[in-house]
């Protein structure tokens, strides 16, 4: 009978052990460092709200924008392009988070992180205009 209760005992333990929740959490170097399309884009100025992604051009809407974990980022044309000679890669720059991981600093601007998942990255800022607008970039993970 010990021997029994020893095997149920240590075939338990061997079962929570295996049954360990994974602790990691990703950060949010670890969220941001994919590439993202836009899935929204709005600007907001007094009462008038417009939607900017749907006046963009169908080559414009699929541009990518990728985040690397090395902290650099471009700016990329997507699976088709307004002009066939434009170059794959539209711009690129560094990123950084501020210290409080709050906003995005690109090259030196500014942008307020509404939302960061590994599913969504929702940003902010005001364009000085004129007129002065509140503009909301959302992107969804590129496939």
């Amino acid at each position: 009978m010990k021997q029994l209760t020893a095997v149920i005992l240590a075939s338990f333990i061997l079962f929570l052990s295996a049954c360990k929740k994974d602790d990691s959490v990703p950060t949010k170097t670890d969220m941001i460092s994919r590439a993202w399309k836009y899935t929204a884009l709005t600007a907001v100025s007094g009462a008038f709200t417009v939607d900017v992604l749907q006046q963009m051009e169908a080559c414009e809407k699929d541009n990518l924008l990728r985040f690397k974990s090395d902290k650099t980022f471009t700016d990329e044309e997507g699976a088709t392009k307004c002009n066939a000679t434009d170059p794959q890669i539209i711009n690129t720059g560094n990123w950084a988070f501020n210290p409080s991981e709050t906003k995005l600093v690109l090259d030196g601007d500014s942008v307020l992180i509404v939302s960061l998942s590994s599913t969504k990255l929702h940003l902010r800022y005001t364009d000085n205009g004129p007129p002065t607008a509140t503009v909301d970039l959302i992107f969804a993970p590129a496939q």
